[in-house]
């Protein structure tokens, strides 16, 4: 070391470090070469057109036509929608015959009785205007399927069930959760 306080082998140091750090790099790249080797295939996996003979993709702009709730009610799987409803619904309500109230109300039933009517349930002002009219198979679809539109300004924060067939296979199964089902079709 010099008098200076530099370190004179510095410039070593830095040089052996760059090539060190070149020679680890060249090696990885020569043994990354070994193991996956760049040969171009004999043939391609997948078969590419060119634009000139490509067929156009026709995208549709209108949604698809929503299914009729009585023929999803006739194909409702009632499985699935128990499962459905243990799994989003039981959180907030229970479906038990004579059960507590929860955040929601008991659901037991629900297609006999009369929309947000539940005893001892104290529902928010924005349904107000709906109790006292009969649950249906399509009114309870229509508040399943959308909430806040059905009621707008609901406490109820549940997004709702956008799919057609999901909604059947619950109303199917909150129907048969009963003393007497409603005929469905």
């Amino acid at each position: 070391m010099s008098g200076s306080g530099k370190d004179g082998l510095l410039g070593n140091k830095i040089a052996a470090g760059l090539l060190t750090a070149g020679l680890v790099f060249w090696g990885a790249n020569r043994i990354a070469h070994v193991v996956i080797p760049d040969d171009t295939p004999k043939t391609p996996a997948i078969a590419m057109t060119s634009l000139a003979t490509a067929t156009p993709v026709v995208v549709a702009t209108a949604a698809p036509a929503g299914v009729d709730l009585n023929t999803a009610l006739a194909n409702a799987d009632i499985a699935k929608g128990q499962a459905l409803v243990a799994q989003q619904c039981s959180a907030c309500h229970t479906l038990t015959k004579g059960g507590a109230n929860g955040v929601g109300p008991n659901l037991y039933g629900v297609l006999q009785h009369k929309a947000f009517s539940a005893p001892g349930f104290g529902y928010s002002s924005a349904v107000s205007a709906k109790a006292g009219q009969p649950w249906t198979p399509d009114s309870l679809s229509d508040w399943l399927k959308a909430p806040n539109s059905f009621a707008p300004g609901t406490a109820m924060s549940f997004a709702g069930i956008k799919n057609d067939q999901t909604r059947a296979d619950v109303i199917a199964y909150l129907n048969k959760n009963s003393d007497a089902p409603a005929k469905l079709p």
